[in-house]
């Protein structure tokens, strides 16, 4: 019988080998051992037997099978380079406490000698599982879960590390004396030492559940605008945001912003103004380290569409790429919606479609149209479910969704979106049958020009595995948690840790150019050319490699070695005839513009007006850049207005969108005008860019109107 139940346990996790995420030795496996074991715990401890050590026995039994079931995962990570220390973490602190806690709860069930202690043991073992998730999920704005029957969950799949909480022992200290309490309740009057046991478990339950937010067990709202510290408040949001990260400017900005788009999409979809009490927070992040930390979520931004009053989650340069997609869902989650969630293909179709930045360069139709054969009616209709939506590779689900919502939205009234959303289905909210929808929204799409650039990003886009297709979905590389630790020091604007991370990365990589060109520049930047010019020279045939020497030589006051990096670097351009360095050897041979790059690069020093007369169209652009980053008003003024002059260069798209926006802003309304006519007039203007220039047209409409 022992032996059949070994091979059992071994089949087990030889199954789970086949299901993807769950075949991986950590937190998903972890989490499914520990409710299968607090549910075998307790249901075999109400199912009587044996007491005393018999119960210990019998649950140590359990534990044990689920352990060996683990044996299977355990060898498939090692044997497939999938193994990580987290996860085995996740095993050590899941799976066991999980188990005994349910058969605190069966034994306690079957020596009080209540009614049905099996189904009272369930019972009460889905409530614990899923009510206070429940209870979580719908009033505390976090991602991230504790639960005593499986142990955790860490936040969006999205964020493929998934490192072991801090929290966990703290927690897990919980699940002992829940268990310590169920396991003595029934023998308190068998002895004195059980009674001072079972009050130092109650001692131990009440200091940890008065703690529960200084552990990071949970995280409140109060507790994040605490935090936090700084608060704003508009007509239609309350903004919460670190007062070290964000300047006041800034601030006013995305004040404007949430403002902006929050009215955007209201006239989008015709929705009636709320009542205005019924306000959108905002919640804004110095990093999303800090985030990571505090709600679960790093790289994911998000909303809690789920709860009365929506919260936007958001951080650092995230702000600038998915802040008016998540104002989207905001906006649209304050509509009436059955269920517990709404449907997430149209939730995130319509964020998409309002906010088309799948990428910089091709609308989203020209991705699904560069991308035959378009999505059927059936393969549309299961990525809008949420298992499908999912499950599914992201990137093509975000985009098809984006892509038919905006057909539906800007083809038809958009009430009857309205309608649908709120229904949780398409087929309720407008009169044609879905397929129909489907073969209009393919039409539509047979009308959009592509080229061969948009079929490239559309395989790029589409490409990417999602994490369930990934063979090791959290395993993360040395050379990628030292590349985010230079992230998270660039972030903190800690110079010194991300010149150390990238040089940790070069030595572990010789032959990886690119951590060697990243260090140089940081010195540089640092107004460090010394460990440049002493790096040992380079054997590479890498131009930039040696643009980057000449530079150091040449802060380093030594010409005559800039010079022969420099005839090094066009040699080995000229013997690969690429073109692309044109620029960079043209003002690097002028002393005043290589100077004047120093400066703006290196020195980070901004060039007077009269300096950004004399500097190529590229050092301009440069300037650009840094002055809208330090938030110069004065100077972006200036710079725009000596551009005027000067023909476009759509190479440079972005930072002239980034000059309009904040010409708007700090009321160049004159000015943010002329420049988008003149982008406007443009030749070779892509529908894409078209389509952001429109939106910037909408930016200083609302600008000159309501500031």
């Amino acid at each position: 019988m022992q032996a059949r139940s070994y091979l059992l346990s071994l089949l087990a996790g030889t199954v789970a080998l086949y299901i993807p995420l769950i075949r991986d030795l950590h937190f998903e496996s972890a989490l499914l051992a520990g409710t299968v074991g607090a549910f075998w715990g307790g249901i075999s401890a109400a199912a009587g037997g044996t007491r005393g050590r018999g119960d210990l026995k019998r649950t140590l039994s359990i534990s044990g099978y689920l352990v060996l079931g683990g044996v299977p995962l355990l060898l498939n990570a090692l044997v497939t380079g999938c193994y990580t220390v987290e996860g085995l973490g996740f095993w050590v602190f899941i799976p066991l406490p999980s188990t005994f806690f349910g058969a605190g709860i069966g034994r306690c069930m079957r020596e009080l000698q209540l009614p049905f202690p099996r189904a009272g043991t369930v019972l009460l073992l889905v409530l614990v599982s899923t009510g206070v998730l429940l209870y979580e999920f719908l009033t505390l704005p976090k991602l991230y879960f504790f639960n005593h029957v499986w142990g955790y969950w860490p936040g969006p799949i999205y964020d493929e590390a998934v490192p072991f909480p801090l929290a966990m022992p703290a927690f897990r200290f919980l699940t002992l004396c829940w268990t310590v309490l169920l396991w003595l309740i029934p023998v308190l009057d068998r002895d004195t030492s059980y009674k001072w046991i079972a009050g130092l478990a109650v001692i131990g339950l009440l200091a940890g559940y008065a703690h529960l937010d200084k552990t990071r067990i949970i995280t409140t709202s109060d507790l994040l605008q605490t935090y936090l510290g700084g608060e704003r408040q508009t007509e239609t949001a309350r903004i919460f945001y670190d007062r070290d990260g964000y300047p006041e400017q800034e601030i006013d900005r995305i004040t404007a912003e949430v403002d902006f788009y929050i009215r955007e999409v209201k006239q989008a979809l015709r929705i009636d103004e709320p009542d205005s009490t019924e306000k959108i927070e905002l919640y804004l992040y110095a990093d999303p380290w800090q985030k990571k930390e505090l709600v679960g979520a790093k790289h994911t931004s998000y909303v809690t569409v789920w709860q009365r009053v929506p919260q936007i989650h958001i951080a650092g340069e995230q702000v600038d790429g998915s802040l008016k997609h998540e104002v989207v869902h905001a906006v649209t989650a304050l509509l009436e919606w059955p269920g517990l969630l709404p449907n997430v293909g149209l939730t995130e179709g319509i964020a998409v479609a309002l906010d088309p930045d799948r990428s910089p360069r091709s609308t989203i139709d020209q991705l699904v149209a560069a991308r035959e054969p378009y999505p059927s009616a059936e393969e549309m209709a299961a990525s809008l479910s949420y298992w499908g939506f999912y499950t599914g590779r992201s990137a093509v689900n975000y985009t098809t969704a984006g892509s038919f919502v905006r057909y539906l939205v800007e083809t038809r009234p958009p009430e009857q979106f309205v309608k649908a959303y709120e229904c949780g289905s398409v087929e309720q909210g407008y009169p044609e049958p879905f397929p129909q929808l489907i073969k209009g929204w393919h039409r539509r799409l047979d009308s959009v020009r592509v080229d061969s650039s948009d079929r490239q990003r559309a395989r790029r886009i589409f490409g990417q595995l999602s994490i369930f297709e990934q063979p090791c979905p959290h395993k993360i590389a040395p050379p990628a948690k030292i590349f985010d630790r230079f992230l998270l020091s660039r972030a903190r604007k800690d110079t010194n840790g991300a010149i150390a991370a990238l040089a940790e990365l070069k030595d572990m990589d010789p032959g990886q150019g690119t951590p060697l060109l990243l260090w140089m520049i940081w010195n540089l930047e640092a107004g460090n050319p010394g460990p440049v010019v002493n790096e040992p020279e380079p054997d590479s045939s890498r131009v930039e490699i040696h643009l980057l020497k000449a530079d150091a030589y040449q802060m380093n006051q030594k010409p005559g070695s800039a010079q022969q990096h420099l005839a090094r670097a066009m040699q080995l351009a000229d013997e690969r005839a690429d073109t692309s360095f044109n620029e960079a050897f043209a003002f690097r041979l002028d002393s005043l513009q290589w100077s004047l790059y120093r400066q703006l690069r290196y020195r980070q020093q901004l060039l007077s007006p009269a300096e950004f007369e004399t500097a190529n169209y590229r050092i301009k652009m440069r300037a650009v850049g840094k002055a809208l980053d330090v938030e110069n008003a004065g100077l972006v003024t200036a710079y725009a207005s000596e551009l005027l002059q000067h023909p476009v260069e759509l190479d440079f798209f972005d930072t002239f969108e980034a000059m309009i926006h904040r010409l708007a802003f700090q009321g160049g309304y004159e000015l943010a005008a002329q420049w988008i006519e003149k982008l406007n007039r443009a030749k070779d203007l892509s529908l894409r860019y078209r389509e952001r220039l429109d939106r910037q047209r909408a930016w200083l409409a609302y600008m000159e109107t309501y500031h």
